[in-house]
C-alpha cells in the first residue's frame, strides 16, 4: 500500500500544475486588461467582449479536459495503458476539430455574435 508521504507527493504532482495553469490564465487576462487600459474606451470595451467569448470557450475546453482526465485515470488504474493513449489522442483530435470549427464560425460570422455581447454589456 501507499505510505502517507507517497500519497502527498502524488497529490502535489497533480495539484501544482493545475494551480499554475489557473494562475497563468488569470495573469493573461490581467495583463491584457492592463495593456488595453492605456487605450481608449472602445478598445477596453472590445477587450471585455473578447474576454467573455474566451471565457465561455475556456469552460467548454476545461469540461472536455476534465472528462478525458477521468477516463484516462480509470484506464490507467485498470492497467490498460494502451487505452490511455487512445483516449488522449481522441480527445486532442476532437478538440482540434472543435476549435477549428468555432474559429471559422467566429471569424466569418462575427457580425452575428458581437451584437449579442453588446446587448449584455448594456445591462
Amino acid at each position: 500500500m501507499y505510505e502517507n508521504k507517497e500519497i502527498k507527493r502524488e497529490i502535489y504532482q497533480i495539484i501544482i500544475p493545475m494551480i499554475l495553469e489557473n494562475i497563468l490564465q488569470i495573469s493573461v487576462s490581467l495583463i491584457t486588461t492592463a495593456m488595453v487600459g492605456r487605450l481608449m474606451a472602445d478598445a477596453i470595451s472590445a477587450q471585455g467582449i473578447c474576454v467573455r467569448i474566451t471565457d465561455a470557450l475556456w469552460v467548454c475546453y476545461k469540461g472536455v479536459a476534465t472528462g478525458a482526465t477521468i477516463l484516462v485515470a480509470k484506464a490507467f488504474g485498470a492497467g490498460r495503458r494502451g487505452e490511455c493513449r487512445s483516449i488522449i489522442e481522441q480527445t486532442m483530435l476532437t478538440e482540434l476539430i472543435v476549435v477549428g470549427v468555432i474559429q471559422a464560425v467566429l471569424f466569418s460570422r462575427a457580425d452575428i455574435f458581437l451584437p449579442f455581447f453588446q446587448k449584455i454589456q448594456r445591462f
